[in-house]
């Protein structure tokens, strides 16, 4: 299977620090008893996740993130994985909304993106787009795992930012997703969270 590593675990980092406690103390035993390990800087890591998305590094001139640094292309997991990312930067203040590369700009760019992409020939996406031209990179369709976890990213970027909710309904639309509903596998953990997508956007 191909890595998509640094992608996932930046976006993850990032959705874990938004319920996550300040600082995490560990304990171990000792001569002395219990004692305390340095607290975790959970902000430190999630800046250090973020610096991943920086353009150049990450993201391309477009606004489209890289999977990871080596391969400079992306499924549309991996586009859910960066939407979340600016949603959970922006809220904890990793970004500003506003300005060149702030997190309207970079939204923006994705949904621009997704709403003019070209699709593959059944009227679903194609499973790989390069990140630098926006061009497919295979002749293939994209499958019901990649979609579904896109699905998530924008029901909750449409929560997120309501003023966004009919443009983010018409790509849904555009990109044909819910015609993979039918084929979700049943399998284990992350057939049950990309399912979810399609049912919060009303596949049943």
């Amino acid at each position: 299977m191909r890595p998509r590593l640094a992608a996932r675990l930046a976006a993850i980092l990032l959705l874990a620090l938004v319920v996550a406690a300040p600082r995490s103390t560990l304990h171990r035993s000792g001569p002395g008893g219990a004692e305390a390990e340095p607290g975790v800087d959970w902000m430190e890591m999630a800046r250090a996740a973020w610096n991943y998305f920086q353009p150049g590094v990450g993201v391309s001139r477009l606004g489209l993130n890289y999977a990871t640094p080596s391969w400079r292309s992306a499924t549309d997991w991996d586009f859910g994985c960066y939407i979340s990312a600016i949603i959970d930067a922006e809220i904890l203040g990793l970004v500003p909304r506003d300005g060149p590369w702030g997190a309207d700009d970079r939204i923006k760019r994705v949904l621009n993106f997704l709403a003019s992409r070209p699709l593959h020939p059944s009227g679903v996406p194609y499973a790989i787009y390069n990140s630098d031209t926006g061009k497919p990179g295979t002749d293939g369709p994209s499958n019901p795992s990649d979609a579904g976890r896109l699905l998530v990213a924008l029901y909750r970027l449409k929560q997120h930012r309501p003023d966004l909710s009919s443009y983010i309904e018409s790509i849904v639309e555009r990109n044909g997703f819910l015609k993979f509903a039918s084929s979700v596998p049943n399998d284990g953990f992350y057939s049950y969270y990309y399912a979810h997508g399609y049912y919060l956007w009303g596949a049943r």
